[in-house]
């Protein structure tokens, strides 16, 4: 009914059902940028398609068609909403915004602190929870006994809005992250890149040639690890990469041109930026 319909990630999320529980309470649906559906829903699920048909063909010989539509996409992705939600109500049985993991929960959403930044609390277990109220000497006003209790959440938030913003964000992020409280800096995009876990990591990695640093393609391999390929000004187009892929698969120049002639492949050796043609 929609395939021939123009849209973008809000619409196919619009459209799962799934955006309808993003937002807070008494607000509109949020946007969460475009990353459930069009990366998420669409681009993942299609690349788990390719690979599990290339089993399929090493197993049976045969190809497979890969449907990758990016609202069934973006409602698979949050089958533990749609399939739980009825055996664990805290999480769905009140409106967008006032549940557990939708920043209806006080222990589970973010808060600003007192240099304008913010961090993160997801003190979820008993165990967490009982760690953030102790070092915060909240722990007789909150016990854990009855944090489950939503009765109690207006309160709590209200108290912990008032103590987060009393300190900086660096000072609760030294205080409490080192004591299983599951509570951790909210880092803007530059800060990101350089902060020392993720450096660690290898998360980010920076190109002469490409500018910007971007992440590292995930998960990381043992024997063949992804690595960023630089591309002129930094743009990556569709076709760019098609001719040397084939190359590298021993295809010879004769058959992908002659593919390329009859519309089966798309190359694209020079592009340079396009804009949208939407």
């Amino acid at each position: 009914e929609l395939s021939q319909r123009a849209g973008h990630d809000l619409n196919y999320l619009a459209m799962s059902g799934i955006l309808s529980r993003i937002g807070r309470s008494g607000d509109k649906p949020t946007p969460p940028l475009n990353l459930v559906a069009d990366f998420a829903g669409g681009s993942l699920i299609c690349v788990m398609g390719i690979l599990l048909a290339l089993l399929e063909r090493r197993t049976s010989g045969k190809g497979q068609i890969i449907d990758a539509n990016m609202t069934h996409g973006a409602a698979y992705l949050a089958s533990f909403i749609f399939k739980y939600g009825d055996l664990m109500p805290i999480i769905t049985e009140k409106p967008r915004g006032e549940n557990l993991l939708d920043s209806g929960c006080p222990f589970y959403d973010t808060y600003k602190t007192s240099d304008d930044k913010y961090i993160a609390v997801a003190a979820l277990e008993p165990k967490f929870f009982n760690n953030l109220t102790r070092l915060l000497n909240l722990d007789s006003s909150f016990p854990t006994s009855t944090y489950l209790d939503q009765s109690t959440w207006p309160e709590m938030r209200e108290t912990f809005n008032r103590v987060f913003a009393t300190q900086t964000r660096e000072h609760w992020t030294t205080t409490l992250s080192p004591h299983d409280t599951c509570v951790t800096p909210v880092l803007e995009l530059n800060e990101a890149k350089t902060h020392s876990a993720n450096v660690q990591s290898s998360i980010f990695q920076s190109s002469e040639i490409d500018g910007p640093s971007a992440p590292l393609p995930a998960p990381v391999l043992s024997e063949t690890p992804g690595k960023n390929h630089p591309s002129k000004n930094g743009h990556f187009q569709p076709g760019m990469h098609t001719k040397e892929i084939l190359l590298d698969m021993g295809m010879r120049s004769e058959e992908i041109k002659d593919l390329q002639e009859q519309n089966v492949i798309f190359c694209n050796e020079n592009p340079g930026f396009q804009k949208s043609k939407l």
